[in-house]
């Protein structure tokens, strides 16, 4: 099965990054960085290679969920430095697993810039809100929220926030 959004998106020659879905290749790099920061993450138990290979697998066969590795230019190649990840949820598009799980030096691409990037591909496959659900201990609450991002509401353990920049009546 395909998925909605394209394997690669390309983003601006400038911004020295692009977008590539994840391949199985990529499995054991995401588990490992998921597991270093769970903290921040719903899922609390640590992940076993075994459960990221059955997630991995699930994942292909839903046509609305991607996950995106971010790749920096280095030299002549790319090299993996966090990822993004979007799903399709009833009325809207939950973005989720967003990390930079490996920094550069000097670090060539802004998270932020393609955060906002990432957000635009999207809206051009899906015409409804993209939304985050934040925990409220993680510290990149104020990163979303300069990002594009507004609070939208608030639950026990964590915050709604909504990206504003495809709101209908925005120019």
């Amino acid at each position: 099965m395909g998925k909605t959004m394209p394997t690669e998106i390309a983003l601006p020659e400038r911004s020295g990054a692009r977008l590539r879905l994840v391949a199985e290749s990529d499995a054991e790099l995401m588990r490992r960085w998921k597991n270093e920061n769970r903290r921040f993450f719903f899922h609390k138990q640590e992940i076993t290679p075994e459960q990221q290979l059955a997630w991995f697998r699930t994942y292909l066969t839903r046509p609305d969920d991607h996950n995106y590795a971010v790749e920096e230019r280095l030299g002549s190649g790319y090299e993996t430095v966090g990822l993004l990840a979007c799903r399709l949820l009833q009325d809207t598009v939950d973005i989720y697993n967003v990390m930079r799980g490996k920094r550069t030096a000097p670090a060539v691409v802004s998270m932020g810039d393609t955060l906002k990037l990432f957000c635009s591909e999207i809206a051009r496959f899906y015409s409804v809100p993209i939304t985050c659900n934040v925990l409220k201990n993680n510290p990149a609450i104020g990163w979303y929220l300069r990002n594009g991002f507004v609070q939208r509401g608030d639950a026990p353990d964590h915050v709604v926030l909504r990206y504003n920049g495809n709101e209908v009546g925005t120019t």
